[in-house]
């Protein structure tokens, strides 16, 4: 079957499809929906990555008894010397680590910095199945890949998106990311939700006082959630996201 039948057979199957335009946005363009929008809500059994296997991928340690541990409220820290140090906050479910060994150069090209990143994405264990290139800043040498479900991206996984990587002058390697991953989709028996179209999002956004000039993303998404029934399930509910302020918020936290 020739890729080209691939796409026919998609394009004109019973998937979704959604009006879509490319709007221009202060500095950049977006996806606008014109009208609105019902989409699904989802729930995943989570999967959690341990200490102990980032012990062995993250500071190349097979024992505990070669790393430091110390413990103070919701974050414990693991250290292997001086070179690396890996801190856990058990209480958000987010890694920060750092390599201060490392010697990666030549990170002034985006070509550069998307495969180094990659590979490094890939070394820290992560499943990379629901994982996609967000946004990259070859000034700062940073690059964020985020969550998606359903070709939608996922916000409030973490504070940057699911994984973060940075590359700092001295080489030095800074990595943030998240514990919980998407591993099996479970029923949840909710009904579709509308969102309203781009338009309405930005005239309501107006409406509040939030000075459109200023924004400087908005995006159709789903938001991480935590299930009430059981911690080991995230709920991924559909809603528009705002870059405004220096980070991502909910659209309706700025509208209420």
């Amino acid at each position: 079957m020739s890729q080209l039948t691939k796409v026919r057979q998609l394009v004109n199957g019973k998937t979704e499809q959604y009006k879509v335009k490319v709007q221009f946005l202060n500095d950049r363009y977006i996806i606008s929906y014109p009208n609105s929008v019902s989409l699904p809500t989802y729930s995943y059994l989570m999967y959690k990555q341990s200490a102990n296997s980032l012990m062995t991928t993250l500071l190349n340690s097979v024992s505990s008894s070669a790393v430091s541990v110390h413990k103070k409220g919701h974050q414990t820290t693991y250290t292997d010397g001086s070179n690396k140090r890996m801190v856990v906050n058990t209480k958000s479910g987010t890694v920060n680590y750092d390599n201060f060994s490392s010697a990666t150069k030549n990170m002034d090209t985006l070509n550069a910095l998307l495969t180094k990143s990659f590979q490094h994405l890939s070394n820290i264990g992560v499943p990379l199945e629901n994982i996609r290139y967000d946004h990259s800043n070859v000034a700062n040498k940073k690059v964020v890949y985020r969550g998606y479900v359903e070709s939608f991206p996922i916000f409030n996984q973490t504070q940057y998106g699911a994984v973060q990587i940075k590359y700092l002058k001295d080489g030095e390697q800074k990595y943030y990311f998240s514990l919980y991953s998407l591993q099996v989709p479970v029923p949840n028996g909710t009904k579709n939700v509308t969102v309203p179209a781009t338009s309405d999002v930005l005239q309501q956004l107006q409406t509040a006082g939030v000075n459109l000039k200023k924004i400087k993303n908005l995006c159709l998404g789903y938001e991480w959630q935590t299930n009430k029934d059981s911690h080991m399930v995230v709920d991924l509910a559909p809603t528009y996201y705002v870059y405004y302020q220096g980070k991502w918020q909910n659209y309706k936290t700025l509208v209420d």
